[in-house]
């Protein structure tokens, strides 16, 4: 048994040097396989979709009548549109929304808004004349009852979205209108 072990140990330590064997040579490349069918285009993204905070309406114009019965919120400064005639006729969109909050519920809608106190619409303005607004966007509000109740009421906010127009039309805008903010934010993968 112990020329065994003495037999074993001695192969053991022959055997087993400090030194590596030189690496062999590489062997050569295998040939190129076939190229795989190229896949669809990813829908565009949303990066150009402009989006504002909520905000409080406030009337920059009011009719004469007491309590007023209209009034107008003037929007001049969007960004990305340079020129609001130019943004729309190359069919831009620009979507206006209204939060509304009651004591029970909130609901956000497309503008029109209209109940039976109020009717709220968005409209665009491009003219020449000094004397009006040119290049806004404008939201209106009419009531037989006052339109000062929803002026700077948290219970009536507004917000824009503007969608350039290959957005649109890669969304579908003109057959595919979303009808609230939550919509919006879905179809164009907004915050909300």
């Amino acid at each position: 048994m112990a020329l065994y072990l003495f037999l074993g140990l001695s192969i053991a330590l022959v055997s087993c040097s400090g030194e590596d064997g030189k690496d062999g040579i590489d062997g050569e490349m295998g040939l190129q396989g076939p190229a795989g069918q190229d896949g669809a285009d990813g829908q565009d993204g949303n990066a150009n979709v402009i989006v504002s905070d909520w905000m409080q309406i406030v009337w920059d114009d009011v009719n004469s009548d007491n309590p007023p019965t209209i009034g107008e919120m003037y929007i001049e400064e969007i960004p990305g549109i340079d020129d609001m005639n130019a943004f729309l006729e190359t069919e831009g969109v620009v979507l206006v929304y209204l939060r509304r909050t009651s004591g029970f519920a909130t609901i956000t809608t497309l503008l029109p808004y209209d109940d039976d106190f109020y009717y709220i619409y968005a409209y665009t303005s491009t003219t020449t004349d000094p004397n009006f607004f040119n290049n806004a966007l404008v939201i209106r509000g009419e009531s037989v009852f006052g339109v000062t109740e929803i002026e700077n009421n948290d219970s009536y906010m507004v917000k824009y979205v503007v969608v350039p127009a290959n957005i649109a039309q890669a969304n579908d805008l003109t057959n595919n209108m979303p009808k609230s903010f939550g919509e919006a934010a879905t179809l164009f993968g907004l915050n909300q």
